[in-house]
């Protein structure tokens, strides 16, 4: 078996799965109102790692899911605007024709990383009736509770074991202390009860857009909500493998993970597997660092978007990059020549379709080296990198290298 870290047990486990020979694999999907950035898509080249690992080395048959969160993703939980609602606003479209648009351009990008679509990619605002039905049970259940103005919130003081992954403590987080992103401090909230509760349903006008009725009000499910309510429909109520970047270890994954073992009564993600930021000149790269590298920048600078892919898999990452292009073109180099040992021809330039540049983005930052992350392993997967060597000298031969594990 292959052995990944694990952010909860903080320690490499054996993968094994729970069922069989078949291996569940949930995966927190794109944000549909921009573009996702080459950090963004890092996080998927870690999942498609971990399936094709599975699946070529230990003849393991693979199921996954990858949500498209085109709702509730809210600059603030408690008076944030939905970042769908306003990005279309400023673009003049629906809400609706935003999101397909920038989802479309996600699958592109994964297309011309070559990375595996997932079985399953339920999109948020078509499954609400899950959601509803899933906060429904919360709330009889005792871990929910619905306020006066329509929202519902989790009791998070109802779910003991809150904190495993990120290591916070509900005692210790202090009301309107940072949350992370889109949940700036969790205090206000008109009923509620506790500073670190958080929205699973916020009540809206009903001529809103991306709204729906629930028994508590109308309004819209937030998107901890969708993630539980998703995974737990596409894969079951036991999941081998949880991925996603390490900005979503807190609050978001601690929130589903406390959502989805509240609704089923017992721990549903066997192993949570997250991959570090990329950092561009020693900053996590992001729209408000104005650093990022769209994966259209790559085809502009003639770069085969494969390059990206290869680049990434040879990065031990248990070190941090500093900002250099010399990576990502040393791998379009070998990208061609692998291209040609096959017979095939390099695919990238700008005859990849789907690459496409977003209005005013003026050319993204300096393409850096990917950064690296711990713990001695590539976004904790125990594979080892066989780099070429030069043929040793016939008396002194060296030693084979060992299989990987």
């Amino acid at each position: 078996m292959f052995r990944l870290y694990d952010t909860r047990t903080r320690q490499v486990e054996t993968i094994r799965p729970a069922r069989g020979g078949l291996l569940r694999m949930y995966s927190c999907g794109p944000a549909a109102y921009r573009y996702a950035h080459v950090g963004n898509l890092r996080a998927y080249l870690l999942a498609d790692l971990i399936r094709r690992n599975a699946e070529h080395r230990h003849h393991l048959a693979v199921l996954t899911c990858q949500n498209i969160t085109d709702v509730g993703d809210l600059a603030d939980e408690e008076a944030g605007e939905d970042k769908v609602l306003a990005e279309a606003r400023a673009e003049g479209r629906t809400a609706l024709e935003l999101a397909r648009f920038y989802e479309d351009a996600f699958r592109a990008d994964c297309s011309a990383l070559n990375l595996r679509p997932a079985e399953h990619s339920p999109r948020a605002s078509e499954w609400t009736g899950l959601m509803i039905e899933m906060i429904a049970g919360l709330i009889e259940a005792g871990h929910a509770y619905p306020t006066p103005d329509g929202s519902v919130y989790f009791d998070a003081r109802s779910f003991p074991s809150y904190g495993e992954l990120s290591g916070n403590r509900l005692a210790e987080l202090r009301a309107g202390a940072a949350r992370g992103a889109g949940e700036a401090g969790r205090g206000g909230g008109a009923g509620k009860r506790f500073h670190a509760d958080w929205g699973l349903w916020k009540s809206a006008p009903a001529d809103r857009e991306l709204t729906w009725p629930a028994p508590w009000g109308t309004g819209f499910p937030v998107w901890h909500t969708e993630c539980s309510a998703l995974s737990l429909h596409d894969l079951g109520d036991v999941i081998d493998i949880h991925t996603g970047g390490i900005d979503l270890r807190f609050p978001h994954h601690e929130d589903e993970r406390a959502q989805s073992d509240s609704v089923t009564g017992h721990e549903v993600v066997r192993h949570w597997v997250h991959g570090e930021h990329l950092l561009f000149d020693g900053r996590k790269m992001a729209k408000s660092a104005q650093n990022v590298v769209l994966v259209a920048d790559l085809a502009d600078r003639g770069l085969d978007p494969l390059a990206l892919r290869l680049a990434f898999l040879e990065q031990g990452q248990a070190e941090r990059g500093g900002p250099d292009a010399a990576p990502v073109a040393r791998a379009g180099g070998g990208v061609g020549l692998l291209a040609k040992q096959a017979g095939a021809r390099p695919g990238g330039r700008a005859d990849r379709r789907g690459v496409r540049r977003r209005p005013g983005h003026s050319g993204g930052a300096a393409i850096a080296a990917p950064a690296r992350e711990g713990p001695g392993c590539p976004a904790g997967i125990e594979v080892r990198v066989v780099r070429p060597r030069r043929p040793a000298p016939r008396s002194r031969p060296g030693p084979r290298s060992r299989p990987m594990s």
